[in-house]
């Protein structure tokens, strides 16, 4: 029974250079991984994955040497909520409001241990124990009975040689390379462990309830004698700064570490067949260490045994006087199998193990994590697991990180099938980001954050796609109001649903209504401040505008047209230069559709060559077909001066809803290249370093009309040059395989997959995804008032996918902000008419407002002053 200080079962002596010393005079080196998903793993990916952790297995770990792997789960830090909120200093004090609240709720949850960091760590034993006594002379007699092949009493704490650690540096250093190039080869981002984290990781196994200080080197070395006389300078120095917790073993099943307690589970059984990833079974989303030992024994000694086996066994089915138990015959046909298949692969034999150790606040927490645990344990093909009892500091001694020690319940197995059970995968780790646009978890109950201009992306072009009732339009708003709340950001939406008219609101933004009939009317001829000519980026935009307006029905000479048009264009646009009265120079007067049409019947060139009859005969009946578009609601919305005006307004709606009115696609094609020119003329209008959003929901009735998904296809491959991403937002992956938007997906870097019922398959095979991706797409879930999945990735400049899927939770205030129900819409509304838009949110959602108050008082100021 242990009361006693925890450094009495540490066998550390002393670390440097990040390698373990132990108190025999063996090492232990370590490679911490960030495993990342298995999202995006393809089945080459993972063929590749098992053969690199084989050869781990039999090429790195020295023969009659231990590999250890630790899943390390523990509570999350606050680093990443500090990224979030250090962005979200200037924008409006609302979109600021609501940030701070989603920043403290994640905050509060993980006060309550409800938000973890996950990591993984290779680590390999090496080293001889070191034989000799307590003085010179013993030393040097147990060197030479080691060389002499002869064993010794262990020395403990025995001084190394300068040229004797140097050695030993170089063997731990050779070991540890070739550790992290096996694993950096399977795909892992991994990386030598240096002091500070060899001390961090043993220093969290044993004392969680306590922040690590960081490890300081002794560089005195001292002779026994020395020692003797200053027992202040004892070598065990590392073992006191790691010891620093009391542990209690008074309970038969639980051990009381400091202010945890804490629970072992051991696999006692095998598991009837391996396969890929299995032990991730075993992974909680509470504080654990789920630890895999691996044994590399000789080989020669293990076939040797194997071959007795054999021959017993041979023996035991040629004895005809009776016939063996069916269990006995089982475990003969294994055993003639095993040797089988190692004699044609050339495996080799392993001995494995694994434990699972898991802290909780309190007995009954531990008994409610078991509640949740042992039924996925029992999930793991048949594995048996049982919970440690009696006696539990020993095998937790067993456990502890670069102790040299393996765990006592092993068992023999192949290296194929042991590597199947060295895979682990676990959240999305990304490098720190430097500003963070908005603060996600994943089903690990870890940490996300995501950008949505990340810099590591040839675009910022986004397409998000989700089934009806997925959530994708509230949480959509949420994203974009953690872009706002950052400031200086431009968003333009496009849609005909008025989703978006929370948001707009909310952003003080400007709503136009795009359609004839609406009052609004858009000339297409309108040229930037100053010109006095079209470019020849226009010129080409005007020639669009006419083939929308000529594709009602096939025309033999529509080329021929083209030119009288495109000659009309440019002879109205000299028409209407006038000589600025007492200066030099000129300026361009109003251009319209109907000036353009007067200009047709009476050209007298085309290609700078006289006209001909026919042409100017066709130019006449030109003219009169296009006249059409001057009559009624649609002349006014086409022809006469622009009254629609952006304003510097940095958020605009166009509602296009009017145009559903109209059963004419060219309607709507007309439309959305009005609406695409305003939005040049925008990105035209501000810096490139000023980040801007253009937003398309419901896409698919942009997709479908070739001229109107031409001009959104263009946008998407321009957009990164203007500084802006292009969102396209629609229910179905279909719409991306129209034979119009062929190109918006190759111009795509940020994908956004909530549920898409039935459509799991199309969307991996359209997107090019690992075919393993259809399970994961069908378990994506959504929580009303709790949090929506979606899986969220990038492709980065190499091609590379990454990402993970993502849970975003609405705080209270969320919902009231951006609810789209007709009952709770109106409730806001009412109560900010009568309370203003503070009060109404924190009266409805329950939230105190009043830490806000100065934020909105400013804001008011601010906007009076201007």
């Amino acid at each position: 029974m242990y009361t006693k200080p925890l450094h009495t079962l540490l066998p550390y002596w002393e670390i440097h250079e990040g390698v373990m010393f132990l108190e025999d005079g063996r090492y232990e080196v370590g490679v911490a991984v960030n495993p990342g998903p298995d999202l995006f793993r393809s089945n080459g990916d993972r063929s590749l994955l098992l053969t690199q952790l084989r050869g781990l297995l039999e090429s790195v770990v020295p023969t009659g040497e231990r590999l250890r792997i630790i899943v390390e789960s523990r509570h999350g830090d606050a680093e990443e909520i500090a990224t979030y909120r250090s962005g979200k200093e200037r924008g409006r004090a609302v979109f600021r409001m609501l940030a701070e609240e989603r920043a403290r709720m994640q905050e509060g949850l993980a006060r309550k241990g409800l938000r973890l960091s996950w990591r993984v760590y290779f680590t390999v034993s090496g080293g001889q124990p070191r034989t000799g006594g307590s003085n010179a002379l013993s030393y040097l007699l147990g060197r030479a009975a080691a060389a002499l092949g002869s064993g010794g009493k262990v020395a403990r704490y025995t001084p190394f040689a300068p040229m004797e650690i140097r050695g030993l540096l170089e063997q731990a250093h050779a070991l540890r390379d070739s550790l992290l190039g096996y694993l950096s080869r399977a795909g892992f981002e991994a990386w030598a462990m240096d002091d500070q984290e060899v001390f961090r990781l043993c220093y969290r196994f044993l004392n969680d309830h306590e922040a690590p200080a960081p490890y300081r080197i002794d560089p005195g070395y001292a002779t026994e004698g020395t020692l003797r006389r200053e027992p202040e300078r004892d070598p065990q120095t590392l073992k006191r700064a790691l010891g620093r917790t009391e542990i209690y073993n008074v309970a038969r099943d639980y051990l009381h570490l400091g202010l945890d307690y804490v629970r072992m589970y051991s696999m006692y059984g095998l598991p009837s067949a391996t396969q890929y990833g299995m032990l991730n079974n075993a992974l909680i989303q509470e504080r654990s260490y789920l630890i895999v030992d691996v044994q590399h024994p000789p080989q020669g000694a293990v076939l040797q045994k194997l071959e007795n086996r054999k021959r017993q066994a041979w023996q035991l089915n040629s004895d005809t006087s009776s016939a063996p138990e069916s269990s006995v015959a089982n475990a003969v046909q294994d055993l003639l199998e095993a040797l089988r298949r190692q004699e044609k692969s050339g495996e080799h034999f392993l001995r494995w193990g694994a434990s699972l150790l898991v802290r909780g606040d309190s007995v009954e927490h531990l008994d409610a994590i078991e509640r949740i645990m042992l039924p996925r344990l029992g999930d793991m093909m048949g594995a048996k697991w049982r919970r440690n009892g009696e006696y539990l500091a020993y095998p937790y001694s067993l456990l502890l990180p670069f102790s040299g020690r393996s765990q006592d319940i092993l068992f023999s197995g192949l290296s194929n099938n042991v590597s199947q059970a060295s895979v682990f995968y676990g959240p999305w780790v990304r490098p720190r980001l430097k500003r963070a646009t908005c603060l996600s978890t994943n089903r690990y109950s870890s940490f996300t954050n995501i950008d949505l201009f990340d810099p590591k992306t040839t675009n910022w072009n986004t397409a998000v796609i989700g089934a009806s009732g997925s959530g994708k339009t509230f949480t959509v708003q949420m994203l974009l109001s953690d872009a706002m709340a950052e400031g200086e950001m431009d968003l333009i939406i496009v849609d005909k649903k008025g989703d978006y008219t929370p948001l707009v609101t909310l952003a003080g933004g400007a709503t136009i209504s795009i359609a004839p009939g609406a009052g609004v009317t858009l000339n297409m001829f309108d040229l930037p401040p100053g010109a006095t000519e079209p470019s020849e980026e226009k010129l080409t935009f005007l020639q669009r505008v006419f083939h929308i307006l000529k594709s009602g029905s096939p025309d033999e000479e529509i080329h021929l047209k083209e030119q009288l048009w495109m000659e009309a264009v440019r002879t109205a646009y000299q028409a209407a230069l006038e000589r600025l009265p007492g200066e030099e120079g000129f300026r361009l007067g109003t251009v319209t559709l109907s000036d353009v049409l007067n200009t047709l019947p009476n050209l007298g060139k085309l290609s700078g060559r006289p006209i001909e009859a026919e042409e100017k005969t066709l130019a006449r009946k030109l003219a009169i077909e296009l006249s059409v578009w001057t009559q009624g609601a649609m002349g006014r919305f086409l022809d006469g001066k622009t009254n629609v005006v952006m304003g510097d307004n940095p958020v605009v709606y166009f509602d296009i809803a009017g145009f559903d009115a109209f059963d004419d696609p060219r309607v709507t094609a007309l439309g959305i290249s009005l609406i695409a020119q305003l939005i040049y003329d925008r990105l035209n209008r501000r810096p490139r370093e000023r980040k801007k959003l253009i937003l398309f929901d419901e896409a698919h009735a942009v997709f479908k009309i070739e001229a109107s998904a031409a001009l959104v296809t263009d946008l998407y491959r321009r957009a990164r040059s203007y500084g802006a991403g292009v969102w396209t937002i629609t229910q179905s992956i279909a719409d991306y395989q129209g034979p119009f938007v062929k190109g918006v997906l190759d111009s795509t870097s940020i994908f956004m997959i909530l549920r898409v019922p039935e459509q799991e398959e199309l969307v991996v095979q359209t997107l090019g995804l690992p075919e393993s991706m259809v399970d994961y797409l069908a378990t994506l879930e959504r929580r009303n008032g709790e949090w929506s999945e979606l899986l969220y990735f990038l492709r980065g400049e190499d091609s590379r996918l990454q990402g993970d899927i993502l849970r975003i939770a609405p705080t209270p205030l969320d919902y009231w902000a951006f609810t789209s129900s007709a009952r709770d819409v109106a409730r806001r509304r009412a109560l900010e008419a009568e309370r203003g838009l503070l009060e109404a949110l924190g009266l409805l959602s329950g939230v105190d407002t009043a830490p806000y108050r100065p934020w909105f008082a400013e804001e008011q100021l601010v906007e009076e002053t201007a």
